[in-house]
């Protein structure tokens, strides 16, 4: 019978555990590594806490779960503009909340302005017109029936500005689902070494959060000295080798952010060499490799990194976020280029293209390009 690499109970069957969490887009599963109890209590537990600190970055890369479930999105953000929106999986922004205003016209009459998500958005906006303009005359059903009879034409617009996204990395919970991901991927491939007395501390840390975590995972203040094998843009990797009495290993989330990570330091056992690599985009064939190859330099020295996320890792953590936020912002404009060049064109496939239309497709990149550029 498989025995449990954490609570060391034998068990005969058990719901299949997935390597690394199935949030992050992974699917290998082993249902020989861990007991249906002690997953009950993980699921309730430390893998929540990861899932929920790195819910805006997969919010942003918009990549499924191991079982299919689309990422969730992120609900009534403020931009910086004033607008309250949700953010959908991809990092496309959605009206959450109707903003409206009057604007004075030359000649002296208003005009109202109305940005809805939805229609159902219409009373809510007619509310907040009549409560922030109490003096405004409108005719309230000649607007509902003129949407209703889609007299108003639906448009697509950009935010006026950016939105802040809520992160926060830490915690014994968010430690110990990383630590267990690294250890997940030892138990999965020797058991047996995995099981070795060298393994308590840890695995009485991951199960019980008994111990301190400094011993088991810092924060990056020297990067590897040589690049992680991820697979993709947003690539997960987890490498694990012995060298020099210990167990050392590295966790790479969304291609950029990583962590130290010490699994024993008192280690006499056979040599270890594993890596694991996910594309949580299923862009890259394959998509998950179980076997990588890697250069041992990969994995930083662990006693070289910080204990406590202080000011000096301040620098590297805000670095690691924005190589993700970067890759997605180049990612999304180029998608955004293609949408605007294909709804412009594809109608006329094959025909000859008028001036006007090119003047038409230019003006809308060129309107999409502003937005990204810095405003005084």
């Amino acid at each position: 019978m498989p025995t449990c690499i954490y609570s060391k109970t034998t068990f005969v069957t058990a719901t299949k555990e997935h390597i690394l969490q199935n949030h992050f887009g992974a699917r290998w599963a082993s249902p020989n590594i861990v007991c249906d109890e002690v997953q009950a209590e993980f699921g309730k537990s430390i893998d929540s806490a990861l899932e929920e600190a790195f819910r805006p970055l997969r919010m942003l890369v918009g990549s499924d779960s191991g079982r299919g479930d689309e990422a969730p999105g992120l609900r009534k953000l403020k931009a910086s503009s004033g607008e309250i929106v949700d953010l959908k999986a991809g990092g496309q922004p959605v009206i959450a909340e109707p903003q409206v205003s009057v604007v004075k016209n030359p000649e002296g009459t208003e005009r109202i302005k109305m940005e809805l998500g939805n229609e159902k958005q219409l009373e809510w906006a007619l509310h907040k017109l009549r409560t922030q303009y109490p003096g405004l005359k409108i005719d309230e059903q000649a607007i509902r029936d003129r949407i209703k009879n889609g007299e108003f034409e639906k448009e697509e617009t950009y935010l006026q500005g950016p939105v802040t996204l809520p992160m926060k990395f830490g915690g014994g919970d968010y430690f110990r689902a990383l630590l267990k991901s690294c250890f997940n991927l030892l138990g999965a491939i020797n058991p047996d070494v995995a099981l070795r007395p060298e393994f308590d501390a840890v695995r009485e840390y991951i199960l019980r959060g008994n111990g301190d975590a400094s011993n088991f995972l810092r924060w990056i203040v020297a990067p590897p000295q040589t690049a992680t094998p991820t697979l993709g843009d947003f690539g997960h990797f987890i490498g694990i080798v012995s060298r020099d009495g210990a167990v050392d290993a590295i966790v790479v989330l969304y291609g950029a952010f990583a962590h130290s990570i010490r699994l024993s330091d008192s280690y006499a056992g056979p040599a270890i060499r594993e890596g694991y690599a996910v594309d949580p985009l299923r862009e890259m064939n394959p998509a998950e490799n179980r076997k990588v190859d890697f250069i041992e330099s990969s994995i930083p020295n662990f006693e070289a990194q910080s204990k406590l996320p202080t000011q000096e890792v301040w620098g590297p953590t805000s670095a690691m976020v924005r190589t993700v936020v970067d890759r997605f912002l180049e990612r999304a404009r180029s998608a955004e280029v293609r949408r605007i060049v294909e709804k412009e064109l594809l109608p006329d496939d094959g025909q000859p293209i008028p001036k006007e239309m090119l003047d038409k497709v230019t003006n809308a990149i060129a309107k999409f390009a502003v937005r990204g550029m810095p405003h005084q």
